[in-house]
C-alpha cells in the first residue's frame, strides 16, 4: 500500500520520491500479476486473461511477462515527471518484464511552448520558444506535423537563449530528432525526447492512448452507462469523504445522470473540434451516444462490441472518436494494459477514486501502483532574497498610514492633526450613529484627501517606496524562475540529468 502520508513534493534540489520503498517494487509487480490471474468474472462476455493478453498485443508486446507502465501527455516533461521513466524501466529490467509509456494523446494541448530560463548579465529570465501557433485547447492526437523550418528556427531561438547552456544539454538531440521524425506532431516530440533519453541509457516502448486504447472494456461502460455512473459517482463521493472536501466539483464533478441520460467519464472529439462531454440514452434495443447535444452515434444495446467502434482510431465519415479521461485511462491501463502502473504525486493521489470504481463496479481488489517524483533545477546565478511582504507593507504606510512616516516632516503636522480629529469623528459616528451614512461617507473621503495632500509636498516618499517593492518583486520573480523545477528535461546539463539517475534508487 502507499504511504499517502508521504506523497510530497520533494523540495530540495536533486531529491527524489519513491513510495513504496524500491526494494518491495519487484515483489509488488508479481503480487499485481498473480492477483489479477485470479480475479473471477470479466467484462462482458471476456474473460480478464484473455482480455489482458489482446491489449498486450496491441500495444506490441510480449504478453508472457510483467509488463510496467507509466504515462504522459506528449509535452515537454520536467525532470520530475521523467523519473518516473527511470524507474519504470528499472522495475521492468528487475522482473524481466516490459518497460511501456502510454503517451497521452487524448488530452488537450496547455502550452504550446518550450519554456527557457537563462541568465543575462546578473539578471535571471525566462522566455518561450513558441511550436505550435494554434492548437491550444485541442486533442493533441489531431495536431498536424511542424515543417522542418519550424523546427529550425525553434533550434536556433531556444540555442540563443541558452547560450553556451546549450551544447551542454540535449537540446540538440532533441531539435535533431524531432525535426527529422515522420508522422505527427506528438511522433516528433515523442522522437525526440526518445534521442534524449537514449544519450541518458533510457528507453521505453512507446504506445500512444488513440492507437491502443478501447475494446470491450469502454464499450462495456455505454452499455451499463448508468450502473458505471453510480460506481463512479459513489467513488467520488466516498474519496470526498475521506479528505474533508465539501465542494462536489472537485476534484472533478459527479457525472450527470437523469431519467433520459446518463454521462459518462469520457471524451468525444473530431479533428479542428474541442474536446467535448459524453452521454448516453438508452432507447429500446439501441442506445445513442452524443457529444454534449450532438448525436454522434447509434449502437445495439446488447452488443457491447459495437460501441467499440467509436474507440479506436477515426474512420468513420462523422471523424467522431472516443476517448478516457484521466480516471478512466489509468482504470483501463492499470486492469488490462499493465501489471504495475508508475504514477506522479497528482496521478497517484487521485486514483484513489480509481481504486473505488474498481472495486464498486468490478468487485475486485485494485492492483497496487507506485508514485515517482524528483526535483532538479537550471544550473542559474543565485538571487537574493527579497522582502517582497515588507515592501508591500511600507507602500500602504505611505499611501494610507502617514503617521508612520509623516510625523518628520513639519509642514504637513497640522494635515495630521487634522486626520486624527476625522478618525475620532468617524470612530464616533460608527459608535453613536451608524445611521448617518451620509455623514461617514464625507469623513471617509476626508481622510483619504487628507492622505493624498500629505504626500502632495513629498512625492519622493512615494516614490522610494514605489522602488523598493518594484525592486522587490522583481528579485522575487527572478527568484521564482531560478528556482523553478518544471523546465524541459532535455534543458538541463546531461551530467546533472546522469547525477538525477544516481540519485533515483537501484531495483534488485
Amino acid at each position: 500500500m502507499l504511504n499517502y502520508d508521504s506523497l510530497r513534493t520533494p523540495r530540495e534540489d536533486g531529491a527524489v520520491l519513491v513510495e513504496p520503498p524500491p526494494e518491495k517494487l519487484p515483489a509488488l509487480a508479481m503480487a499485481n500479476r498473480d492477483a489479477a490471474a485470479r480475479w473471477s468474472g470479466g467484462v462482458g462476455q471476456h474473460d480478464w486473461s484473455r482480455l489482458r493478453r489482446e491489449v498486450r498485443r496491441g500495444l506490441g508486446i510480449p504478453d508472457d511477462g510483467p509488463v510496467i507502465m507509466t504515462g504522459h501527455q506528449p509535452e515537454f516533461i520536467h525532470p520530475g515527471v521523467w523519473a518516473k521513466h527511470v524507474m519504470t524501466q528499472r522495475i521492468a529490467r528487475a522482473v524481466g518484464g516490459a518497460a511501456v509509456n502510454l503517451v497521452v494523446d487524448n488530452d488537450a494541448v496547455k502550452m504550446p511552448a518550450i519554456r527557457i530560463p537563462f541568465a543575462r548579465g546578473d539578471r535571471v529570465q525566462l522566455a518561450q520558444v513558441e511550436l505550435l501557433e494554434q492548437g491550444v485547447g485541442r486533442p493533441y492526437e489531431f495536431l498536424p506535423a511542424l515543417s522542418r523550418d519550424r523546427w529550425r528556427a525553434a533550434r536556433e531561438r531556444t540555442a540563443a537563449l541558452m547560450g553556451r547552456a546549450f551544447d551542454d544539454s540535449l537540446m540538440a538531440a532533441f531539435f535533431d530528432a524531432a525535426s527529422q521524425a515522420r508522422g505527427d506532431f506528438v511522433e516528433q516530440v515523442v522522437a525526440g525526447r526518445k534521442a534524449a533519453e537514449r544519450l541518458l541509457g533510457v528507453e521505453l516502448h512507446e504506445a500512444r492512448v488513440s492507437a491502443v486504447w478501447g475494446g470491450p472494456m469502454p464499450a462495456d461502460w455505454i452499455v451499463r452507462a448508468r450502473e458505471f455512473a453510480a460506481a463512479y459517482n459513489a467513488a467520488l463521493a466516498s474519496y470526498r469523504r475521506s479528505v474533508g472536501i465539501r465542494d462536489p466539483r472537485r476534484p472533478v464533478p459527479d457525472l450527470e445522470v437523469d431519467d433520459a441520460r446518463v454521462e459518462l467519464p469520457l471524451w468525444a472529439y473530431r479533428p479542428g473540434r474541442a474536446r467535448c462531454r459524453v452521454y448516453a440514452e438508452r432507447r429500446g434495443a439501441t442506445i445513442r451516444i452524443y457529444a454534449q447535444g450532438e448525436q454522434i452515434a447509434e449502437v445495439a444495446s446488447d452488443v457491447p462490441g459495437s460501441a467499440g467502434a467509436l474507440t479506436g482510431p477515426p474512420g468513420g465519415p462523422s471523424g467522431w472518436v472516443i476517448r478516457p479521461r484521466a480516471l478512466t485511462l489509468t482504470l483501463w491501463a492499470r486492469l488490462l494494459a499493465c501489471d504495475l502502473f508508475v504514477h506522479g504525486i497528482g496521478g497517484a493521489i487521485y486514483d484513489r477514486i480509481t481504486d473505488e470504481i474498481i472495486r464498486r463496479f468490478y468487485g475486485i481488489e485494485p492492483p497496487r501502483i507506485v508514485c515517482v517524483s524528483a526535483t532538479l533545477r537550471v544550473p542559474l546565478p543565485g538571487v537574493c532574497e527579497a522582502d517582497v511582504a515588507g515592501a508591500r507593507a511600507w507602500m500602504r504606510a505611505v499611501r494610507y498610514q502617514p503617521q508612520l512616516w509623516a510625523g518628520a516632516f513639519e509642514d504637513v503636522r497640522p494635515l495630521l492633526r487634522e486626520r486624527w480629529e476625522a478618525i475620532e469623528r468617524s470612530d464616533r459616528l460608527r459608535r453613536e450613529q451608524p445611521d448617518a451614512h451620509a455623514d461617514r461617507r464625507r469623513t471617509w473621503a476626508r481622510i483619504r484627501e487628507l492622505n493624498d495632500l500629505m504626500l502632495a509636498g513629498h512625492r519622493h516618499v512615494l516614490r522610494e517606496a514605489q522602488e523598493r517593492l518594484a525592486k522587490a518583486e522583481d528579485l522575487a520573480a527572478q527568484k521564482a524562475i531560478a528556482e523553478g523545477r518544471e523546465y524541459f528535461f532535455a534543458l538541463y546539463p546531461r551530467e546533472r540529468l546522469l547525477q538525477l539517475c544516481r540519485k533515483l534508487p537501484d531495483v534488485a
